[in-house]
């Protein structure tokens, strides 16, 4: 069995071509890696078929020769690991995507991922992102942490980016139009959308712009931070407010998400804010900031008590 690192994000159409020293199923998973051309879902791609590389050399058998107990095994084996439904079944779809890929390039003649059960996964977000005042909170604690905090805080809570969006911006990224900020993002598919700054976002970028072309989320010797870097610098804030729990990034988007919803956007604003191609993606932010004392139940029981 043949293992490797894939430095997805990076994979070239040559080194694809260059097929020496690799086998079968890998030079099939760097062409598939390759026909992605958001570098993003490339390596997010990458990161679940690796694991299961990894799983498939334990069991020494190629990748292009699993079959469906295979699979059913392997499923198992990662929910023994502790994965949240949603993981299980997205490493599950990485899986698929790769034998769709192979079916068409006509390497094998079905795709043994396609039947497979997966797991229910819950319409509503698990997290709450973060309150108003713990939000107003995190933004002081960034805006005093310094150029970088301050820029990835401002475009992730209030500029509503995914991680690797923000990561990706440059300065030159951000314009003006109709006399509004506004910041070109490249999201999923590869699509380019304009996203409005508002002034306080505008106000904590103002460092990060000032230090001139480049990354706006970078370190002092101007390298551009990666995500491991990003999520440290998100827990630290959490400390440092005394949160009393840990953050990840997406925990900064979630927020910029209720917190506009709480704020009154309709939900079509929001939708388009955060970037969501269904409102049934964004209403799913809308439940889990839903407050249990505001519950419909105890309202109607208000209502129909009798006045004393």
């Amino acid at each position: 069995m043949t293992s490797t690192n894939l430095p997805a994000a990076r994979l070239t159409a040559s080194q694809v071509l260059d097929t020496s020293e690799v086998n079968k199923s890998l030079r099939v998973l760097q062409g598939f890696l390759v026909s992605k051309q958001n570098l993003n879902t490339r390596a997010a791609y990458a990161r679940d078929l690796s694991q299961l590389m990894t799983w498939c050399a334990s069991y020494r058998v190629e990748l292009l020769d699993l079959k469906r107990p295979h699979l059913d095994l392997y499923r198992e084996a990662l929910g023994s690991d502790r994965l949240s439904p949603a993981s299980i079944a997205r490493k599950l779809s990485s899986i698929s995507a790769y034998f769709d890929y192979a079916v068409k390039a006509r390497v094998v003649e079905d795709n043994p991922a396609a039947s497979i059960e997966r797991p229910t996964v819950s319409e509503d977000t698990p997290r709450t992102g973060l309150s108003q005042s713990e939000a107003l909170a995190l933004i002081e604690a960034a805006r005093k942490a310094g150029r970088a905090p301050a820029a990835l805080v401002a475009l992730t809570l209030l500029a509503c980016l995914r991680v690797s969006e923000a990561l990706a911006l440059n300065v030159e990224d951000i314009g003006r139009e109709q006399g509004v900020a506004v910041v070109t993002v490249r999201r999923k598919g590869g699509k380019r959308f304009r996203v409005v700054l508002s002034e306080q976002a505008l106000e904590l970028l103002s460092p990060a712009i000032k230090k001139g072309a480049g990354a706006l989320v970078r370190g002092e010797r101007g390298a551009r931070w990666d995500r491991r870097k990003a999520t440290r610098v998100v827990n630290a804030l959490a400390k440092e407010i005394k949160l009393g729990r840990s953050l990840c990034c997406h925990d900064l988007r979630h927020a910029a998400i209720t917190n506009a919803l709480i704020a009154g956007a309709p939900l079509e604003a929001v939708q388009d804010f955060a970037g969501h191609s269904s409102p049934v993606t964004t209403q799913r932010y809308n439940r889990a900031r839903f407050q249990l004392e505001n519950a419909a139940a105890l309202q109607l029981g208000k209502f129909l008590t009798p006045a004393e």
